[in-house]
Formats: structure tokens, sequence, C-alpha cells
């Protein structure tokens, strides 16, 4: 029987670690606190060399299989994964460059009921509207 995992998603793809039979195993063969099995055995990564961008690509598939679209798939694993242990770089997140053909801002708006934001300008309307 495995000890509490640590985390709730595999360090290195991001996986659900909803139960311990999906964890990854030590090099004594006890069960890793980090890892999935299909990520790691024996105290090592199963795909040492792999790069993000490949992990990247590995794991679109699989989501697709719960019914994410592709773009979308590959949108939240280039967001989540620096997040995770194996990728991080330094104790500091990798940052993440989408490149995309256009997007637009139309506007941000927020609202407030807190009286103490609340200045003598804003006393009739507390909203505040931001265009970028």
């Amino acid at each position: 029987m495995c000890v509490e995992f640590s985390y709730t998603h595999c360090q290195s793809c991001g996986m659900p670690l909803e139960d311990q039979s999906l964890l990854g195993t030590e090099i004594g063969g006890e069960c890793s606190t980090d890892y999935c099995l299909y990520c790691y055995e024996a105290g090592e990564f199963k795909q040492p060399h792999v790069t993000f961008q490949e992990m990247v690509d590995m794991c679109v598939s699989y989501l697709q299989k719960d019914g994410v679209a592709a773009e979308e798939a590959r949108h939240l694993l280039t967001s989540f994964l620096p997040s995770l242990k194996r990728w991080r770089k330094g104790g500091m997140l990798e940052p993440v460059i989408i490149e995309k053909e256009a997007f637009q801002i139309m506007g941000i708006t927020a609202r407030t009921s807190n009286a103490d934001e609340l200045t003598a300008q804003t006393k009739n309307s507390n909203t505040m509207v931001c265009v970028l």
C-alpha cells in the first residue's frame, strides 16, 4: 500500500492522480508521491529525454478523448505543465508564449460594493471600465 501522495496531478504530464494505482514507483518499489505510472518507474522517468513540447504533443490526444478540442487542449497544457515539478526552471515558472494571429479585448469591467473602495467620484457609479 502506498503512502498519501503529495500532489493531485502527475508532476510530469499533469494527469490527475485520483487513485494510488496510478502512482509511479521509486527505486525501492515504493510509490512515487509526485509522478504517475506512465511517466515514472523505478525512480526514473520512462522518457527521460522528452522535451516540454513533446510532452504537450503527447498529452493533447488524451484530452481530445475527453472531449476537449485540440487547440484548447494545447493551450491548457502549455499553460499548466510549466507549473509542474518536472518543467520548472530554477524554482521559477517557465514563461509560456502562445502566438495567435489576432485577438481583441473589448473591455474589462470591475464592480465593487465595498464602501471603503468607493470614492466621492465613484459613489454615483461603482463600475469602472478599462478598454485596452
